[in-house]
């Protein structure tokens, strides 16, 4: 287990050195040396495993493992996957080449790194072809101007939720965006709506490349090419590495226009998960693997994810996507943030359970939302009950605030990963 010294201070307050010497696992110590160079350290190594041979000498192999992350758990329990060299790679080949990065340009890198999006794309890629990549140490949305006038860098990635924060501030901050232009603005890890797509242009100048990744593949799988190729907001692009194709249930590839379940195969896919031979034999099917995405790919070759296929809503045997409810109240520019989560509550039927997020001094067009829930041709919206969704705090924050007392308390009464069911008149009435 390797250490940082920066934590040396606080080891009899770290778990992790207790159960490593309950385990007799050796402890290499981590020493910051930023006097040499950004990045650069030392490791100090006890004399027991200085002792010890080495159990594969020489340079890893394509096939050794590199990473052994955990997946988001989102619809199911976390699982283990173990990324190899080849699989590293074969993604950051596939990263750069989709964003032509050069040696000319310089990354902000603003995702954290414990995760794949990040690991890959903000830094694996872009020192993979020889960019500058800047580490602020952690996104912070009253900084991110700042760091734009400071580091002057020609691109970044990011999620939708931190793109709709740097979004809201951006009106204060057009000067600094005007004098510091970005080549293209990157978006992965969740579908941004092409409301958001849209203002980001209009705001940055700069094209929105959305993009689709998991763990399991190394991070990308398919994406939006840069111009100019075309762009389609709402769809996640063109192939960027690997093969991808829609299934059908028995693993057979589907045709344009017929929707399906997301498969891919290439360097980049995992070979399996860890310690999980019934996850395994789910999610690999006559050579592909399963992403567990809804989807469909369109007569150019541009794939459309609808949802997760654990999350999408069963209304009286019409089947219904919660991406679809989001966009179509996300075009009310008021609501500044959605959540869409399915909810099994009893009976054979799911429920919508959609949550708008009201920023503070602003009221949502009543009449357009009125509209939207009456006229909406998938009938789902139409009944007598939405449930709202707070699964964080930080869900709230990211959209500003609550508009009154009555979502503050329904925000307070549901607590983390529960549900608060509003009466879909008086949400509308109070609005």
């Amino acid at each position: 287990m390797a250490l940082s010294e920066r934590r040396a201070a606080h080891d009899k307050a770290t778990p992790a050195i207790d159960v490593a010497e309950k385990l007799a696992i050796p402890i290499v110590r981590l020493t910051p040396t930023p006097e040499k160079g950004s990045g650069s350290f030392t490791l100090v190594f006890p004399d027991a495993l200085k002792a010890r041979s080495t159990r594969q000498p020489g340079p890893a192999a394509p096939d050794d493992i590199a990473l052994v992350l955990h997946t988001s758990g989102t619809t199911s329990r976390p699982k283990i996957v173990p990324l190899a060299q080849q699989n590293i790679c074969a993604s950051a080949r596939n990263i750069r080449t989709t964003l032509a990065l050069t040696a000319a340009d310089r990354g902000l890198a603003i995702m954290p790194l414990f995760h794949i999006h990040g690991l890959m794309a903000s830094v694996l890629a872009p020192i993979s072809a020889g960019s500058e990549v800047w580490c602020p140490g952690g996104f912070n949305a009253l900084k991110f101007f700042s760091w734009l006038a400071e580091v002057h860098p020609t691109w970044y990635t990011a999620v939708p939720t931190m793109h709709q924060t740097i979004l809201a501030r951006a009106g204060k901050n057009l000067d600094i965006v005007k004098a510091n232009r970005l080549r293209f603005i990157r978006s992965s890890s969740s579908s941004l709506a092409p409301q958001v797509i849209r203002e980001l242009e209009e705001v940055f100048g700069a094209p929105v490349i959305e993009s689709y990744g998991m763990t399991e593949a190394a991070h990308q799988m398919a994406s939006n090419p840069l111009p100019p190729a075309q762009r389609k907001p709402g769809t996640v692009g063109v192939p960027a590495g690997p093969e991808v194709c829609v299934i059908d249930t028995d693993g057979n590839p589907q045709p344009a226009g017929v929707p399906g379940e997301l498969a891919i195969r290439g360097l980049n896919v995992m070979r399996g998960y860890e310690n999980n031979p019934k996850a395994n034999a789910e999610a690999f099917v006559k050579g592909w693997f399963r992403t567990g995405d809804q989807g469909v790919m369109d007569a150019d070759g541009y794939f459309s994810i609808t949802g997760r296929l654990k999350e999408i809503i069963n209304r009286g045997g019409e089947k219904v996507s919660p991406r679809e409810v989001d966009e179509v109240l996300g075009d009310e520019k008021k609501v500044t943030a959605i959540r869409m989560k399915n909810n099994k509550e009893g009976g054979t039927e799911d429920i919508p359970a959609s949550g708008l997020f009201l920023a503070i001094g602003h009221t949502p067009n009543t009449d357009f939302l009125k509209g939207q829930v009456a006229l909406n041709d998938k009938g789902y919206i139409k009944y007598t009950t939405l449930m709202r969704t707070y699964t964080s705090v930080e869900g709230v924050f990211a959209a500003g605030d609550v508009a009154d007392d009555y979502y503050r308390q329904a925000i307070t009464s549901a607590g983390t990963g529960c549900m608060a069911a509003l009466d879909a008149q008086r949400f509308l009435e109070q609005a």
